[in-house]
């Protein structure tokens, strides 16, 4: 029983650390394009003051988007270590 809840231990740091990375990696893109974007409406005075607060209202949303879906798949992870560790302590009781 210990090898098997080592072995899901593993797979499950294996998960978070290549979330981790992935989403670190994914991240620069969309911040760089939201810079880009960023810069190009605040230098150019074809942009009207309305363009501009939907733009900002839209990263954040997108932001406040990215922050929930961290949040929930660290939620999950971390549900699905606290349900082994129970697993695991239930089985060793008996």
């Amino acid at each position: 029983m210990a090898d098997q809840t080592q072995w899901i231990s593993g797979v499950l740091s294996l998960a978070r650390i290549a979330f981790d990375t992935t989403m670190r990696s994914m991240d620069i893109v969309p911040q760089q394009a939201e810079k880009a974007l960023e810069l190009a409406m605040s230098n150019t005075h074809l942009v009207q003051d309305e363009t501009r607060k939907a733009f900002a209202t839209w990263l954040e949303n997108v932001s406040n988007a990215r922050k929930v879906y961290i949040n929930a798949v660290e939620e999950g992870l971390a549900n699905l270590e606290r349900q082994f560790s129970k697993d695991a302590a239930g089985k060793k009781s008996k």
